[in-house]
Formats: structure tokens, sequence, C-alpha cells
């Protein structure tokens, strides 16, 4: 009986759950976590069809609800979820598409040592602008961040290695590699492409 109540009244625990979430609740973040991730990353997987790319879509739709200015605001938390994780699914189609347009870009100057030289040259440049953006990460971000591209520490280890829960540590690395990407794309529009490629070859 106790449980058909409970059901009855999910509309008003998820809103007192948002509430929560907004004052910075982790307890309560967790709660909507469990409850709706298996949802979302169906849902990711569904449109995309690439296991990996699914689960960062399912970590990006709720750092959007971690970050969300007013999350007690949400009226329909579901139809939410639904609507960023098909936006961000569709962005990650689109990314899909520039790093392709990338690869081909750069593999086709690919023809003689000069053109070689000049990538060799190009990739020293854009590795100086990526560690320039590094040391703008904030402290946690850039530890855990150095801790997975460069040491190569699995999610898990780091999260044991820094005393924090693995999503912590997967928010975090997000954030960074969100941030950037941004700061590439700013400092140069003109090389984005290749700095994406860059990304994928080196980091």
């Amino acid at each position: 009986m106790e449980k058909n109540v409970f059901s009855l009244n999910q509309f008003s625990d998820e809103a007192y759950l948002l509430t929560l979430i907004a004052s910075g609740d982790e307890a309560a973040f967790r709660e909507i976590y469990d409850r709706y991730r298996n949802m979302v990353f169906a849902y990711a997987f569904k449109i995309c069809s690439h296991q990996e790319s699914a689960e960062d879509i399912l970590l990006s739709v709720f750092l959007k609800i971690w970050q969300h200015p007013d999350a007690s605001s949400i009226t329909n938390l579901k139809a939410y979820l639904q609507t960023i994780t098909r936006n961000a699914t569709f962005n990650v189609l689109r990314d899909r598409d520039i790093e392709a347009r990338a690869y081909r870009m750069i593999s086709q100057t690919k023809t003689d040592e000069h053109n070689e030289t000049d990538e060799r040259i190009l990739a020293a440049d854009i590795k100086k602008i990526i560690d320039d953006a590094i040391k703008l990460l904030p402290p946690q971000q850039k530890l855990v961040y150095t801790l997975c591209k460069e040491d190569g520490l699995r999610h898990d280890e780091i999260a044991e290695k820094l005393s924090l829960s693995v999503l912590t540590v997967k928010t975090h690395l997000k954030l960074a590699l969100r941030f950037l990407k941004e700061y590439l794309k700013e400092h140069d529009a003109a090389c984005f492409q290749a700095i994406i490629f860059y990304m994928l070859l080196f980091y």
C-alpha cells in the first residue's frame, strides 16, 4: 500500500528532490541520477548507436541538471531529460561529422616531406595552445584531467586516489574537456577542425 502511495506522489517527490539539487544537495542528485540514468542512456544509444558516446551524453545530460540555475523550476523532469538528451545526441553526431571531415582534410595533405614538416609545426603550436588552456582549469579539474589523459589512470583508479566517487571524477573530466574545447574554438576558429583531430590523436 505504501508503494502505491509513493507512486502517486512521485511528481511532488521529484519536485522536492529538484529543489534540493538547486541548493547543491548531492544525495538528491544521486537519487534522480539513479532513477533516470537507464532511460537517458537507452534514448541516447537509440539515436547514436555508440556505447561510449551514449555514456558521454548520459553524463552531459545530468551535468545540465546539476548546473541548472533553478532546477526546481523543471515541471516535467522526464520530458526535460528526453529533450536535452536528444539535443546532446544530435550535437555529438554533428561533432562526429566535424571530426570525420578534419581527418579527411589532414590526411589529404600528407603527400610529401614538406607537408609532414608543416604538420609537425602545426601539432607543436596546437599542443602549446592546449597546454595553456590546461593551466586555466580549476585545480580539481586540472588534477583529474592530468591523471586521466596524461597519466593514463582509469576513472575508478582516480576516484580511489583522490577519495572521490567515480561520478564526481567523470563530472570533473567532462567539465575540463568542455572548457578545453570552447577555449580552442575561441582561440582560433580557422584551425578548429585540425585541433579537434589533434586532440583525438594525442588526448
